[in-house]
């Protein structure tokens, strides 16, 4: 019987490295026992553990994991909230309209919607009749950044 350590959490692959197990191997264990895991998900140490017990191993819990600490200078920390402070008045500032993305595939009704915000702002009347186009395509759409 192997003896592995395990830390609190471990990847899929870095515990199938671990019991020297392909990744494709532990993640039908995984399946077989409940678990749909995907090669780069987290598995805490106690399914972790539960697997490797079930494959032969010795477990014991890896308490020598490598934390990073994050060490602020107390003196920049400072600085950056003085500067977070110094942002413009709310007079000072602009209204701007807001920007809108509309991400999508071909065909799913992109230019269909941004037709339809164009007539419900007032970019097109109401008995326009607005023809199927490419976006970009009209020189309002250029003048206006859209």
């Amino acid at each position: 019987m192997s003896q592995i350590k395990i830390p609190d959490t471990i990847t899929v692959k870095d515990f199938a490295t671990l019991i020297e197990k392909k990744v494709s191997e532990v993640i039908k264990i995984l399946m077989d026992n409940g678990f749909l895991a995907t090669i780069n998900e987290s598995l805490d140490f106690d399914t972790a553990a539960i697997i490797a017990e079930d494959l032969g191993f010795e477990v014991e819990k890896d308490e020598t994991e490598n934390k990073e600490t994050i060490v602020a200078d107390p003196f920049e920390l400072a600085k950056l909230l003085e500067e977070e402070k110094n942002v413009a008045p709310e007079s000072e500032l602009q209204i701007r309209p807001p920007i809108v993305t509309i991400l999508g595939h071909v065909d799913h009704g992109k230019t269909t919607l941004v037709d339809a915000l164009f007539q419900q702002s007032g970019v097109y009347r109401d008995n326009q009749r607005v023809a199927e186009r490419a976006m970009d395509s009209n020189e309002l759409e250029k003048e206006r950044g859209i």
